[in-house]
């Protein structure tokens, strides 16, 4: 048998076994459950970099009414600092009034979409729900966010957000690490070598705090004080690192993070999430 006709006949084979796959276990749509009757799995993403995803990214995992909510991109204009949106599409980055008039630990904030439409839904059925597929479109989509907004070779280490140990028992995972765990593998896709770590260990959370949601801006500011410490010093001196989380909303709990590591001898920190609110 040629090889041209055995790859023929392997890839019919992938077919019908997608379709008896497809027949006897359908896929539902996360949300609302409805069996997904159509996926259109001809999209290529993630192994290229590229801008912009579009709303196929979330195809496998919402059906066609879900998916309908559509989503934001993370673009300027902005803030240079904290990625807050500015309304009107002629205005350069500049500065926003918070960060001129109050200081944050961090260099900059950027994020691979807005915290809006199927982004948002998709965030939260992830951490509160346990949806663990849609690590894979998210990931994705922070991962943009990276290759449009940083330069690999300016970052050395790559630190998750961490949760405090409750949480993370009461969870199971640290959503802010699965995002990005496969960092280096999407770059090495594109030809990009780094010697860049993943370090979940050098700072822990070592206050349980209450959940931000109902709380004022300095509400959260006073809730995360002195939630962190650095535990591995000698990994943090000297580091250009990238703190990664899911959402940014008024920046409390990244920027005591980052005070923490500058405090530790970090040279910058930055700010990486999936989505800016």
């Amino acid at each position: 048998m040629g090889k041209n006709k055995w790859q023929i006949n392997c890839l019919f084979i992938k077919k019908i076994f997608a379709l008896i796959v497809d027949l006897f276990f359908p896929l539902k749509c996360l949300k609302c459950q409805k069996i997904i009757l159509k996926i259109d799995q001809n999209y290529q993403i993630g192994d290229q970099v590229c801008k912009s995803y579009s709303k196929d990214l979330f195809g496998k995992y919402f059906c066609q009414d879900c998916i309908t909510l559509s989503y934001e991109l993370f673009e300027p204009p902005f803030c240079k600092r904290c990625g807050k949106k500015f309304e009107h599409k002629f205005i350069k980055n500049h500065f926003c009034e918070d960060c001129l008039k109050i200081s944050n630990s961090f260099r900059k904030v950027r994020a691979g979409a807005r915290y809006s439409g199927i982004i948002k839904e998709s965030i939260q059925l992830f951490k509160y729900q346990k949806k663990l597929a849609l690590v894979d479109p998210l990931g994705k989509i922070i991962f943009s966010g990276f290759v449009e907004y940083f330069k690999p070779s300016e970052i050395d280490v790559i630190m998750p957000v961490p949760l405090h140990i409750s949480k993370l028992k009461q969870r199971g995972f640290n959503q802010a690490f699965l995002v990005v765990k496969n960092f280096k593998k999407m770059l090495e896709k594109n030809n990009i070598f780094l010697p860049m770590n993943i370090d979940l260990y050098s700072l822990k959370r070592v206050k349980k705090t209450d959940p931000q949601t109902n709380y004022s801006v300095l509400q959260r500011k006073e809730n995360v004080k002195n939630a962190f410490k650095v535990v591995i010093s000698e990994k943090i001196k000297n580091k250009r690192i990238l703190l990664v989380d899911d959402v940014y909303t008024t920046g409390a709990t990244s920027s005591e993070a980052a005070r923490k590591l500058l405090e530790a001898g970090a040279l910058t920190v930055d700010v990486l999430v999936i989505a800016r609110v």
